[in-house]
């Protein structure tokens, strides 16, 4: 929504149709990026340590298949 915003008004636009987007915004959005990167990353280690937790309760360590 801040992207559509920026790059709506007209008077950002110049001849060629570039679009000035204040130096600001663009730090904003990288440390949005990055923090929802380390959000992602965080997330995938809960899940992998919850799925280790669920197998050894399904099948334990000292279980042999047969």
């Amino acid at each position: 929504m801040l992207l559509k915003t920026i790059l709506g008004h007209a008077n950002n636009q110049n001849v060629s149709a570039a679009v000035t987007v204040p130096a600001g915004l663009v730090n904003v959005l990288l440390d949005m990026s990055l923090t929802a990167e380390k959000t992602m990353q965080h997330l995938e280690e809960m899940i992998d340590k919850l799925n280790t937790s669920v197998d050894t309760k399904i099948m334990p360590p000292n279980c042999l298949l047969v």
